[in-house]
Protein backbone atom coordinates (compact mmCIF):
# COMPACT_ATOMS: atom_id res chain seq x y z
CA UNK A 1 0.00 0.00 0.00
CA UNK A 2 1.35 3.45 -1.37
CA UNK A 3 1.16 6.02 1.09
CA UNK A 4 1.92 10.14 0.47
CA UNK A 5 5.60 11.51 0.98
CA UNK A 6 7.17 14.93 1.24
CA UNK A 7 9.64 16.60 -1.71
CA UNK A 8 12.25 18.26 -0.84
CA UNK A 9 13.08 21.31 -2.50
CA UNK A 10 16.64 20.21 -4.70
CA UNK A 11 16.27 19.26 -7.94
CA UNK A 12 18.76 16.11 -7.77
CA UNK A 13 17.55 15.05 -4.41
CA UNK A 14 17.76 10.91 -3.29
CA UNK A 15 13.90 10.54 -5.00
CA UNK A 16 14.67 12.43 -8.05
CA UNK A 17 17.52 10.04 -8.93
CA UNK A 18 16.19 6.99 -7.49
CA UNK A 19 13.51 7.85 -9.72
CA UNK A 20 15.22 8.85 -13.11
CA UNK A 21 16.61 5.63 -12.74
CA UNK A 22 13.68 3.41 -12.12
CA UNK A 23 11.91 5.16 -15.10
CA UNK A 24 15.11 5.11 -17.26
CA UNK A 25 14.70 1.27 -17.06
CA UNK A 26 11.02 1.47 -17.66
CA UNK A 27 11.73 3.52 -20.73
CA UNK A 28 14.33 1.03 -21.99
CA UNK A 29 11.40 -1.49 -21.94
CA UNK A 30 9.00 0.08 -23.78
CA UNK A 31 11.48 0.99 -26.30
CA UNK A 32 12.37 -2.41 -26.77
CA UNK A 33 9.11 -3.46 -26.66
CA UNK A 34 8.28 -1.29 -29.01
CA UNK A 35 10.74 -2.45 -31.63
CA UNK A 36 10.02 -6.03 -30.38
CA UNK A 37 6.83 -5.83 -31.46
CA UNK A 38 6.61 -4.46 -34.77
CA UNK A 39 9.25 -6.78 -35.52
CA UNK A 40 7.08 -9.55 -34.41
CA UNK A 41 4.00 -8.17 -36.48
CA UNK A 42 6.09 -7.28 -39.61
CA UNK A 43 7.57 -10.71 -39.90
CA UNK A 44 4.42 -12.61 -39.27
CA UNK A 45 2.10 -10.79 -40.58
CA UNK A 46 3.57 -8.08 -42.59
CA UNK A 47 3.73 -4.19 -42.79
CA UNK A 48 0.11 -3.49 -43.78
CA UNK A 49 -0.55 -4.83 -40.43
CA UNK A 50 2.06 -3.19 -38.40
CA UNK A 51 0.19 0.35 -39.96
CA UNK A 52 -2.79 -0.48 -38.54
CA UNK A 53 -1.41 -1.56 -35.01
CA UNK A 54 0.71 1.46 -35.33
CA UNK A 55 -3.09 4.05 -36.21
CA UNK A 56 -4.81 1.76 -33.21
CA UNK A 57 -1.80 2.90 -30.84
CA UNK A 58 -2.33 6.44 -31.76
CA UNK A 59 -5.96 6.37 -31.77
CA UNK A 60 -5.62 4.75 -28.20
CA UNK A 61 -3.19 7.88 -26.95
CA UNK A 62 -5.76 10.36 -28.39
CA UNK A 63 -8.38 9.13 -27.41
CA UNK A 64 -7.16 8.84 -24.01
CA UNK A 65 -6.58 12.54 -24.21
CA UNK A 66 -9.79 13.74 -25.08
CA UNK A 67 -11.24 11.90 -22.15
CA UNK A 68 -9.09 12.07 -19.65
CA UNK A 69 -10.56 15.92 -19.76
CA UNK A 70 -6.80 17.69 -18.27
CA UNK A 71 -7.72 16.17 -15.10
CA UNK A 72 -4.55 14.13 -14.62
CA UNK A 73 -2.41 17.27 -14.82
CA UNK A 74 -4.65 18.48 -11.44
CA UNK A 75 -4.22 15.60 -9.53
CA UNK A 76 -0.44 15.43 -10.37
CA UNK A 77 -0.43 18.98 -9.29
CA UNK A 78 -2.05 19.00 -6.31
CA UNK A 79 -1.00 15.99 -5.17
CA UNK A 80 2.78 17.50 -5.50
CA UNK A 81 2.00 20.40 -3.55
CA UNK A 82 0.13 18.50 -0.63
CA UNK A 83 -0.43 15.21 -0.65
CA UNK A 84 -2.78 15.34 2.72
CA UNK A 85 -6.51 14.26 2.06
CA UNK A 86 -5.59 12.42 -0.96
CA UNK A 87 -8.58 9.71 -0.72
CA UNK A 88 -11.35 12.35 -1.93
CA UNK A 89 -8.93 13.86 -4.44
CA UNK A 90 -8.74 10.60 -6.17
CA UNK A 91 -12.38 9.88 -6.14
CA UNK A 92 -12.73 13.60 -7.42
CA UNK A 93 -11.08 12.64 -10.63
CA UNK A 94 -11.74 8.84 -10.96
CA UNK A 95 -15.38 9.16 -11.15
CA UNK A 96 -15.61 11.82 -14.44
CA UNK A 97 -12.94 10.21 -16.38
CA UNK A 98 -14.53 6.67 -16.05
CA UNK A 99 -17.91 8.59 -17.86
CA UNK A 100 -16.24 10.60 -20.45
CA UNK A 101 -13.97 7.71 -20.75
CA UNK A 102 -17.50 4.89 -21.20
CA UNK A 103 -19.27 7.42 -23.88
CA UNK A 104 -16.36 7.60 -25.67
CA UNK A 105 -15.81 4.36 -26.15
CA UNK A 106 -19.67 3.58 -26.90
CA UNK A 107 -19.20 6.23 -29.84
CA UNK A 108 -15.82 4.82 -30.93
CA UNK A 109 -17.90 0.98 -31.16
CA UNK A 110 -20.53 2.61 -33.21
CA UNK A 111 -18.62 4.27 -34.92
CA UNK A 112 -16.94 1.46 -36.47
CA UNK A 113 -17.11 1.08 -39.80
CA UNK A 114 -17.40 4.50 -40.12
CA UNK A 115 -13.76 5.32 -39.04
CA UNK A 116 -12.73 2.19 -41.78
CA UNK A 117 -14.33 4.03 -44.10
CA UNK A 118 -12.85 7.40 -43.48
CA UNK A 119 -9.53 5.59 -43.70
CA UNK A 120 -10.25 3.21 -46.55
CA UNK A 121 -9.09 0.28 -44.24
CA UNK A 122 -11.83 -2.25 -43.77
CA UNK A 123 -8.69 -4.30 -41.83
CA UNK A 124 -8.74 -1.38 -39.31
CA UNK A 125 -12.47 -1.55 -38.99
CA UNK A 126 -12.19 -5.32 -37.84
CA UNK A 127 -9.34 -4.68 -35.34
CA UNK A 128 -10.65 -1.46 -33.72
CA UNK A 129 -13.10 -3.54 -31.05
CA UNK A 130 -10.11 -5.86 -29.56
CA UNK A 131 -8.52 -2.08 -28.81
CA UNK A 132 -11.49 -0.56 -27.26
CA UNK A 133 -11.14 -2.40 -23.77
CA UNK A 134 -7.08 -0.45 -23.69
CA UNK A 135 -9.06 2.02 -25.11
CA UNK A 136 -11.38 2.77 -22.13
CA UNK A 137 -8.89 2.06 -19.32
CA UNK A 138 -5.99 4.61 -20.81
CA UNK A 139 -6.82 7.52 -19.07
CA UNK A 140 -8.71 5.64 -16.14
CA UNK A 141 -4.69 5.24 -16.11
CA UNK A 142 -3.47 8.23 -16.50
CA UNK A 143 -4.93 9.06 -13.44
CA UNK A 144 -4.00 6.45 -11.22
CA UNK A 145 -0.04 7.07 -12.70
CA UNK A 146 -0.29 10.92 -12.07
CA UNK A 147 -1.26 9.96 -8.83
CA UNK A 148 1.54 7.94 -8.32
CA UNK A 149 4.00 10.34 -9.96
CA UNK A 150 2.85 12.71 -7.41
CA UNK A 151 3.23 11.07 -4.79
CA UNK A 152 7.09 10.06 -5.85
CA UNK A 153 6.61 6.08 -5.70
CA UNK A 154 8.74 6.16 -8.82
CA UNK A 155 9.01 2.66 -8.49
CA UNK A 156 5.84 1.43 -8.74
CA UNK A 157 5.31 3.75 -11.61
CA UNK A 158 8.03 2.39 -13.27
CA UNK A 159 6.95 -1.27 -12.95
CA UNK A 160 3.27 -0.95 -13.65
CA UNK A 161 4.51 1.04 -17.07
CA UNK A 162 6.74 -1.43 -17.86
CA UNK A 163 4.19 -4.74 -17.19
CA UNK A 164 2.20 -2.90 -19.72
CA UNK A 165 4.62 -2.74 -22.41
CA UNK A 166 5.98 -6.69 -21.76
CA UNK A 167 2.47 -8.21 -21.88
CA UNK A 168 1.52 -6.24 -25.09
CA UNK A 169 4.94 -7.64 -26.69
CA UNK A 170 3.69 -10.94 -25.03
CA UNK A 171 0.13 -10.91 -26.24
CA UNK A 172 1.48 -9.92 -29.99
CA UNK A 173 3.96 -12.51 -29.65
CA UNK A 174 1.30 -14.93 -28.78
CA UNK A 175 -1.04 -14.32 -31.61
CA UNK A 176 1.44 -14.55 -33.79
CA UNK A 177 2.42 -18.15 -32.42
CA UNK A 178 -1.32 -19.93 -32.85
CA UNK A 179 -1.36 -18.13 -36.15
CA UNK A 180 -4.30 -15.54 -35.15
CA UNK A 181 -5.91 -13.36 -37.36
CA UNK A 182 -4.20 -10.18 -38.39
CA UNK A 183 -7.32 -8.24 -36.73
CA UNK A 184 -6.84 -9.87 -33.20
CA UNK A 185 -3.14 -8.36 -32.99
CA UNK A 186 -4.65 -5.04 -31.33
CA UNK A 187 -6.25 -7.21 -28.13
CA UNK A 188 -2.38 -6.57 -26.61
CA UNK A 189 -2.89 -2.80 -26.45
CA UNK A 190 -6.16 -4.26 -24.17
CA UNK A 191 -4.32 -6.42 -21.81
CA UNK A 192 -1.21 -4.11 -21.58
CA UNK A 193 -3.80 -1.71 -20.21
CA UNK A 194 -5.40 -4.27 -17.76
CA UNK A 195 -1.94 -4.84 -16.28
CA UNK A 196 -1.34 -1.95 -15.22
CA UNK A 197 -4.87 -1.09 -13.85
CA UNK A 198 -4.69 -3.91 -11.94
CA UNK A 199 -0.63 -3.30 -10.62
CA UNK A 200 -1.84 0.06 -9.51
CA UNK A 201 -4.97 -0.31 -7.82
CA UNK A 202 -2.97 -3.48 -5.94
CA UNK A 203 -0.63 -1.38 -4.97
CA UNK A 204 -2.93 1.25 -3.71
CA UNK A 205 -6.42 -0.09 -2.08
CA UNK A 206 -6.03 2.95 0.30
CA UNK A 207 -6.97 5.54 -2.78
CA UNK A 208 -10.00 3.81 -2.78
CA UNK A 209 -12.18 3.61 0.35
CA UNK A 210 -15.26 5.27 1.21
CA UNK A 211 -14.72 9.34 1.66
CA UNK A 212 -17.10 11.97 2.35
CA UNK A 213 -19.55 12.30 -0.90
CA UNK A 214 -19.35 16.25 -0.16
CA UNK A 215 -15.29 16.37 -0.30
CA UNK A 216 -15.03 13.90 -3.76
CA UNK A 217 -17.52 16.59 -5.14
CA UNK A 218 -15.59 19.45 -3.80
CA UNK A 219 -12.46 17.96 -5.61
CA UNK A 220 -14.76 16.80 -8.81
CA UNK A 221 -15.27 20.28 -9.57
CA UNK A 222 -11.56 21.75 -8.16
CA UNK A 223 -10.34 19.32 -10.99
CA UNK A 224 -12.57 20.01 -13.97
CA UNK A 225 -12.10 23.37 -13.59
CA UNK A 226 -8.19 23.30 -13.57
CA UNK A 227 -8.32 20.37 -16.22
CA UNK A 228 -10.72 22.01 -18.76
CA UNK A 229 -8.31 24.58 -18.78
CA UNK A 230 -5.24 22.49 -19.67
CA UNK A 231 -7.47 19.89 -21.76
CA UNK A 232 -7.08 21.79 -24.90
CA UNK A 233 -2.93 21.18 -24.55
CA UNK A 234 -3.17 17.87 -23.22
CA UNK A 235 -4.84 16.99 -26.66
CA UNK A 236 -3.09 18.64 -28.71
CA UNK A 237 0.14 17.68 -27.35
CA UNK A 238 -0.37 13.83 -28.13
CA UNK A 239 -1.77 15.32 -31.39
CA UNK A 240 1.95 16.97 -32.18
CA UNK A 241 3.40 13.43 -32.19
CA UNK A 242 0.65 11.51 -33.25
CA UNK A 243 -1.17 13.59 -35.81
CA UNK A 244 0.96 13.15 -38.31
CA UNK A 245 0.23 9.07 -38.44
CA UNK A 246 -3.04 10.43 -38.63
CA UNK A 247 -3.35 12.30 -41.33
CA UNK A 248 -1.10 9.81 -43.04
CA UNK A 249 -3.56 7.07 -42.60
CA UNK A 250 -6.52 9.44 -44.18
CA UNK A 251 -4.23 9.98 -47.36
CA UNK A 252 -2.34 7.23 -47.80
CA UNK A 253 -2.81 3.42 -47.19
CA UNK A 254 -1.61 0.90 -44.26
CA UNK A 255 1.40 0.01 -45.85
CA UNK A 256 2.81 3.55 -46.09
CA UNK A 257 1.75 4.17 -42.45
CA UNK A 258 3.60 0.71 -41.73
CA UNK A 259 6.86 1.92 -43.24
CA UNK A 260 6.65 5.45 -41.34
CA UNK A 261 5.87 3.66 -38.50
CA UNK A 262 9.64 2.46 -37.62
CA UNK A 263 10.76 6.22 -38.24
CA UNK A 264 8.19 7.54 -35.93
CA UNK A 265 8.65 4.48 -33.13
CA UNK A 266 12.36 5.40 -32.76
CA UNK A 267 12.04 9.22 -32.74
CA UNK A 268 9.62 8.69 -29.91
CA UNK A 269 12.10 6.70 -28.13
CA UNK A 270 14.24 9.85 -27.66
CA UNK A 271 10.99 12.11 -26.77
CA UNK A 272 10.16 9.52 -24.16
CA UNK A 273 13.54 9.72 -22.81
CA UNK A 274 12.64 13.51 -22.50
CA UNK A 275 9.60 12.75 -20.63
CA UNK A 276 11.06 10.61 -18.22
CA UNK A 277 13.36 13.87 -16.94
CA UNK A 278 10.13 16.09 -17.31
CA UNK A 279 7.84 13.35 -15.26
CA UNK A 280 10.35 13.55 -12.63
CA UNK A 281 11.11 16.96 -12.98
CA UNK A 282 7.23 18.35 -12.69
CA UNK A 283 6.37 17.78 -8.80
CA UNK A 284 9.07 19.57 -8.37
CA UNK A 285 8.45 22.45 -10.43
CA UNK A 286 5.35 22.26 -8.40
CA UNK A 287 5.95 22.40 -5.03
CA UNK A 288 8.46 25.12 -5.97
CA UNK A 289 6.09 27.29 -8.10
CA UNK A 290 3.76 27.38 -4.73
CA UNK A 291 6.71 29.73 -3.27
CA UNK A 292 6.68 31.69 -6.91
CA UNK A 293 10.63 31.21 -6.10
CA UNK A 294 10.78 31.68 -10.32
CA UNK A 295 14.90 32.46 -9.83
CA UNK A 296 15.30 28.78 -9.01
CA UNK A 297 13.17 27.77 -11.47
CA UNK A 298 14.83 29.59 -13.91
CA UNK A 299 18.24 28.37 -13.04
CA UNK A 300 17.23 24.86 -12.62
CA UNK A 301 15.85 24.72 -15.98
CA UNK A 302 18.75 26.33 -17.43
CA UNK A 303 20.97 23.78 -15.95
CA UNK A 304 18.56 20.61 -17.24
CA UNK A 305 17.99 22.56 -20.47
CA UNK A 306 22.10 21.88 -21.21
CA UNK A 307 22.00 18.37 -20.25
CA UNK A 308 19.40 17.47 -22.43
CA UNK A 309 21.01 19.04 -25.50
CA UNK A 310 23.79 16.81 -24.85
CA UNK A 311 22.53 13.89 -24.12
CA UNK A 312 19.97 14.17 -27.31
CA UNK A 313 22.52 14.58 -29.88
CA UNK A 314 24.92 12.12 -28.63
CA UNK A 315 21.74 9.51 -28.77
CA UNK A 316 20.91 11.11 -32.52
CA UNK A 317 24.28 10.56 -33.88
CA UNK A 318 24.33 7.17 -32.64
CA UNK A 319 20.66 6.80 -34.31
CA UNK A 320 21.73 8.11 -37.70
CA UNK A 321 24.55 5.42 -38.19
CA UNK A 322 22.92 3.05 -36.63
CA UNK A 323 19.37 2.95 -38.03
CA UNK A 324 19.65 1.36 -41.18
CA UNK A 325 21.70 -1.63 -40.50
CA UNK A 326 20.24 -2.38 -37.10
CA UNK A 327 16.17 -1.77 -38.17
CA UNK A 328 16.85 -3.83 -41.46
CA UNK A 329 18.20 -6.74 -39.82
CA UNK A 330 15.64 -7.32 -37.06
CA UNK A 331 12.77 -6.79 -39.41
CA UNK A 332 14.63 -8.94 -42.18
CA UNK A 333 14.46 -6.04 -44.85
CA UNK A 334 16.45 -3.08 -45.55
CA UNK A 335 14.68 -2.01 -48.12
CA UNK A 336 12.02 -0.53 -45.17
CA UNK A 337 14.64 0.81 -43.20
CA UNK A 338 16.01 2.47 -46.26
CA UNK A 339 12.57 4.10 -46.95
CA UNK A 340 11.99 5.54 -43.47
CA UNK A 341 15.58 6.79 -42.91
CA UNK A 342 14.85 10.18 -44.45
CA UNK A 343 11.62 10.85 -42.45
CA UNK A 344 13.21 9.57 -39.09
CA UNK A 345 16.11 12.05 -39.75
CA UNK A 346 14.51 15.04 -39.97
CA UNK A 347 11.76 13.96 -36.79
CA UNK A 348 15.13 13.33 -34.89
CA UNK A 349 16.43 16.26 -35.56
CA UNK A 350 13.75 18.39 -34.93
CA UNK A 351 13.04 16.48 -31.63
CA UNK A 352 17.39 17.18 -31.00
CA UNK A 353 16.88 21.10 -31.36
CA UNK A 354 13.72 21.22 -29.21
CA UNK A 355 14.77 18.88 -26.27
CA UNK A 356 16.11 21.28 -24.32
CA UNK A 357 12.87 22.77 -23.30
CA UNK A 358 10.44 19.71 -24.52
CA UNK A 359 12.06 18.17 -21.35
CA UNK A 360 10.22 20.58 -19.87
CA UNK A 361 6.87 20.56 -21.32
CA UNK A 362 4.86 20.70 -18.53
CA UNK A 363 6.42 23.74 -17.03
CA UNK A 364 3.48 26.21 -17.24
CA UNK A 365 0.60 24.06 -16.28
CA UNK A 366 2.89 23.06 -12.72
CA UNK A 367 3.21 26.70 -12.30
CA UNK A 368 -0.66 26.88 -12.22
CA UNK A 369 -0.67 28.37 -15.79
CA UNK A 370 -2.86 25.74 -17.71
CA UNK A 371 -4.35 28.36 -20.47
CA UNK A 372 -0.65 29.22 -20.81
CA UNK A 373 0.19 25.74 -21.35
CA UNK A 374 -2.84 25.28 -23.51
CA UNK A 375 -1.54 28.23 -25.56
CA UNK A 376 1.98 27.14 -26.17
CA UNK A 377 0.63 23.30 -27.38
CA UNK A 378 -1.95 24.93 -29.68
CA UNK A 379 0.36 27.25 -31.63
CA UNK A 380 2.86 23.96 -32.03
CA UNK A 381 0.30 22.02 -32.94
CA UNK A 382 -1.30 24.30 -35.38
CA UNK A 383 1.42 25.08 -37.07
CA UNK A 384 2.43 21.77 -37.71
CA UNK A 385 -1.13 20.78 -39.11
CA UNK A 386 -0.92 23.91 -41.41
CA UNK A 387 2.39 22.44 -42.86
CA UNK A 388 0.88 18.67 -43.05
CA UNK A 389 -2.52 20.00 -45.15
CA UNK A 390 0.01 21.03 -47.62
CA UNK A 391 2.92 18.65 -47.18
CA UNK A 392 1.17 14.95 -46.32
CA UNK A 393 -0.94 14.66 -49.13
CA UNK A 394 1.69 14.94 -51.66
CA UNK A 395 5.31 14.28 -50.09
CA UNK A 396 3.46 10.99 -47.84
CA UNK A 397 6.65 10.03 -45.28
CA UNK A 398 8.68 12.85 -45.74
CA UNK A 399 5.25 15.43 -45.34
CA UNK A 400 4.43 13.74 -41.92
CA UNK A 401 8.05 13.95 -40.63
CA UNK A 402 8.08 18.10 -41.91
CA UNK A 403 4.54 17.80 -40.06
CA UNK A 404 6.39 16.97 -36.32
CA UNK A 405 9.59 19.40 -37.42
CA UNK A 406 7.54 22.01 -37.68
CA UNK A 407 5.16 21.81 -34.70
CA UNK A 408 8.71 21.21 -32.93
CA UNK A 409 10.39 24.17 -34.28
CA UNK A 410 7.45 26.17 -33.20
CA UNK A 411 7.22 25.08 -29.65
CA UNK A 412 10.12 26.03 -28.90
CA UNK A 413 10.26 29.70 -30.12
CA UNK A 414 6.18 30.09 -28.58
CA UNK A 415 7.85 28.09 -24.86
CA UNK A 416 10.79 30.55 -25.06
CA UNK A 417 8.05 33.58 -25.48
CA UNK A 418 5.84 32.53 -22.89
CA UNK A 419 8.09 31.76 -20.11
CA UNK A 420 9.73 35.42 -20.44
CA UNK A 421 6.10 36.27 -19.98
CA UNK A 422 5.27 34.74 -16.37
CA UNK A 423 8.41 35.98 -15.56
CA UNK A 424 10.88 33.45 -16.08
CA UNK A 425 14.62 33.55 -17.94
CA UNK A 426 15.74 31.17 -19.67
Amino acid sequence: MIEPRLLTHSLLDRLFVRGMAWNTGSLFIMGASGLMVSVVIVRAYGVETQGIFFQLLVLQLVAGQVSAIGIQHSVLRFLAINSKGYIPLMWGAIVPVFFSSMILVLILFFCTNLIGHIASSNALALALPSALPGIFLFPINKILLSAINGLRHMRLYAVATGLRYLVIVLSVIAAALVNASAHWVAIGLSLGEIALFLTAITFSPSWFVRSSWRRCVIWGRRHLRFGIAAWPGSVMIDLIGRMDTLMLGLFHDDKTVGIYSFASLISDMLVQLLYVFRMNFDPIIAKIGVTKSYLEVSKKIRHGRNIAYKVSFIIIFLILVAYIPIVGFLIGDKLIAHMSWDSMAIIIISVGLSSGYLAFGGLFQQLGYPRTQSKVIAISCITGLIVGIFAVPSLGEIGAAMMVASANVAFVWIFRRCARGVGLEI
